[in-house]
């Protein structure tokens, strides 16, 4: 199963990578117009022309440079994106195959309780049993319902946080 820890280094070691590779193309590109702009610049003796086009130079880069950071920092999302949605499809595979345990722990929170209904998750069907009258849902939430009070346990909501490194597993 993935941890925190595990998570957290895939991430960080995404985000290196991308911003090497950013940087390595924005530095590519900066020489490149160096070059070109030495060249030309070498080329002209007429000191009021050169400081115009040096301005003019400037501000191109400028705009590249720009582009370059929006575009790589697009690839970023993109990467990070595709990190949390694999990672929250192996954290729900896993989910899925401890269901019965992670039941047994739900109802395990249950037992002072002697009325009320148990909402689960279909998967686990025929696969957890209580004394409770019991409900099975498309939904992925352990939720039981005794009067005014709900007690729920969301999976998926603990994948986000899990993702955005606020749980504190306990």
């Amino acid at each position: 199963m993935f941890s925190e820890s595990d998570f957290e280094k895939l991430k960080k070691e995404a985000l290196k990578e991308a911003e090497k590779i950013s940087e390595q193309k924005i530095k590519e590109a900066k020489e490149k117009l160096q070059y070109q702009k030495d060249v030309f610049f070498n080329s002209l003796n007429i000191n009021r022309e050169k400081e115009l086009l040096n301005l003019k130079y400037e501000k191109i880069l400028k705009e590249k440079e720009t582009s370059l950071y929006k575009k790589y920092e697009k690839e970023l999302e993109k990467i990070y994106k595709n990190i949390k949605e694999k990672t929250t499809n192996e954290l729900l595979t896993v989910i899925h195959k401890n269901g019965e345990s992670l039941c047994k722990c739900f109802l395990n929170k249950l037992q002072n309780y002697q009325k009320g209904t148990l909402f689960l998750p279909k998967y686990l069907k025929n696969k957890c049993q209580s004394n409770f009258t019991t409900v099975y849902t498309d939904n992925e939430c352990f939720i039981f319902k005794t009067g005014n009070k709900h007690i729920v346990f969301d999976p998926i909501e603990s994948i986000n946080k899990i993702l955005q490194g606020e749980l504190c597993l306990k």
